[in-house]
């Protein structure tokens, strides 16, 4: 997940903006090692003027963005099926594609509900961003799809890939799962000490092991059907 850069890319990038950057990016950190998912790397803008690039381990070079974090996923929760659309000037999804991988890749129930829990886990993920930055900021959390020019808006990916997943009510039930985490103070204590890490060092990853992540929870997300079927 990348925390996008202002349009100005000569603007001032100041300690407040570097220090929210760390938080939203330790977020995305922590739920996505909730999930099960490697977290391999994350790296966040200098303080001050000027533009910044980031290389990854792959070589890839982004310099539209003021914050990364970087996990290995399974190859659906990548999002190979979702993708922005030029034309429609927004997330889109490629569900004929995916189909089709579910029928040739995915085989049996016990695979299905597995594949179904990565997408879920890469939904939470996207949403821990823009819901970390709303508790620190201590403000109404506001997730309706914004998409942008950008096309790296962490909610619309969210959306997106809920589309992938069978049940209506996936992006709110998810949501409201991704935010009771985060809000618990223990949990929210791993953000703040991994975010206070990445402010000091820049980049984790490359050489150490990044601190502060949590353990998997076992069968993380559950479904909204499982939940419901439960209460």
């Amino acid at each position: 997940m990348e925390t996008d850069m202002n349009d100005d890319t000569d603007c001032l990038f100041t300690a407040a903006d570097r220090r929210q950057t760390c938080i939203h990016e330790a977020a995305h950190a922590v739920i996505y090692a909730f999930g099960g998912a490697f977290v391999s790397e994350m790296a966040v803008r200098p303080e001050g003027p000027g533009a910044w690039q980031h290389t990854s381990k792959r070589g890839s070079v982004r310099t539209d963005i003021n914050g990364i974090c970087r996990a290995e996923l399974p190859h659906s929760a990548k999002s190979p099926y979702v993708f922005w659309d030029e034309d429609s000037y927004c997330m889109s999804v490629n569900r004929t594609g995916y189909k089709k991988y579910i029928q040739t890749r995915i085989v049996g129930k016990k695979s299905l509900m597995e594949e179904r829990r990565w997408i879920r886990s890469g939904v939470c993920a996207a949403l821990a961003g823009p819901i970390a930055d709303a508790i620190s900021d201590s403000v109404e959390i506001a997730l309706a799809p914004e998409c942008n020019e950008i096309g790296n808006n962490d909610i619309c990916d969210a959306e997106a890939l809920c589309m992938l997943l069978p049940w209506r009510n996936e992006y709110d039930f998810l949501a409201i799962e991704t935010e009771r985490l985060l809000r618990t103070p223990e949990i929210w204590k791993r953000v703040q000490d991994l975010a206070a890490a990445l402010e000091v060092a820049g980049t984790l990853g490359n050489v150490d092991d990044i601190p502060f992540l949590p353990d998997p929870i076992p069968n993380w997300p559950p479904t909204p059907y499982r939940r419901n079927k439960h209460d």
